[in-house]
């Protein structure tokens, strides 16, 4: 007999995941509120989330909830730049920013199998909007850390996926300084449509 506790996070026992009731696959979708998607060939921004979260009691608009300096650089340029923007949640997979959500305190472990699980659970978010037949998902923007980004460019990939999407990762191989001073350096060149 057991005296484990009853899961609080995601963990890899003997290779096999075990996941906590209301996890990512049995969890809401977290897209309820998202925005009309343009008709035609549209851009997705993915930002990752921060770590560091605005102290509060009652839930706000992940846009909002995240308090993290280069979250909001990579959220404020993605919104200028692409047609939709959606925050990539290590607790949640996709999250549309006006979703209102409560301040949590979980990381994505780097654990391989933990990302995978995750990256699984964001394609298949992902998966109705590359469907959806009144618009076409042409590319996918990628602004976040490896720790987010390898596991879902690695299922795209060895699956063949969302084939005809591009994926881009402008931020691939910097640090967080660096980002911080690409986003800055970006946000001085002319907006998107000029």
């Amino acid at each position: 007999m057991s005296n484990q506790s009853p899961l609080s996070e995601p963990r890899v026992v003997d290779g096999d995941i075990q996941l906590p009731p209301g996890w990512w696959s049995q969890g809401p979708t977290y897209l309820d509120d998202l925005p009309a998607l343009p008709g035609g060939l549209y851009s997705l921004g993915l930002v990752g989330c921060s770590k560091r979260k605005r102290p509060t009691a009652l839930p706000l608009p992940a846009a909002e909830l995240y308090a993290g300096v280069l979250f909001h650089h990579a959220y404020q340029y993605s919104t200028a730049q692409h047609d939709l923007t959606l925050v990539l949640s290590g607790r949640w997979g996709l999250v549309a920013p006006l979703t209102l959500l409560e301040p949590y305190d979980y990381v994505l472990p780097q654990r391989q199998a933990l990302g995978r699980a995750w990256a699984i659970h964001v394609l298949s978010q992902l998966d109705p909007l590359w469907r959806d037949q009144t618009t076409s998902l042409h590319h996918v923007y990628l602004y976040a850390g490896k720790r987010y980004v390898q596991p879902l460019l690695d299922i795209v990939t060895r699956y063949r996926l969302f084939a005809d999407v591009t994926w881009h990762w402008p931020v691939r191989g910097l640090n967080i300084q660096q980002q911080a001073r690409w986003f800055a350096d970006q946000s001085a060149e002319e907006p998107k449509g000029t």
